[in-house]
């Protein structure tokens, strides 16, 4: 599983901010004074083979409640593209992961 590592933590006006890196990408992630949490999660580089990773958000609890991967059609492509298709998606995948095990809430069981 990829490594989270965070870089830089402050806090202002009761706003807390947090800022990671884990493999390809950057995650800020920002709890509000006034009870929300905000995470953005941007890849390092612009290639094609780095997907978009999303925070989809709870809109009842103002806090993040999955981390969703962007899939594209690259159409025909040669073995050697369909390689870097393929370990950019494995990549984003075990990101995502990580980030659901740092930063989703389980429901206590009862």
């Amino acid at each position: 599983m990829a490594n989270l590592i965070l870089k830089e933590q402050k806090e202002l006006n009761g706003d807390r901010l947090y800022r990671y890196t884990i493999g390809n990408y950057k995650v800020t992630k920002i709890d509000k004074a006034l009870g929300y949490t905000i995470i953005d999660i941007d890849r390092k580089t612009r290639d094609r083979y780095t997907p978009e990773i999303y925070a989809r958000t709870n809109w009842d609890s103002e806090q993040p409640e999955a981390f969703e991967v962007q899939t594209t059609s690259y159409g025909a492509l040669a073995g050697d593209e369909l390689q870097k298709v393929i370990a950019g998606l494995q990549e984003a995948a075990e990101v995502a992961e990580a980030l659901t095990a740092k930063f989703i809430r389980k429901e206590e069981t009862k």
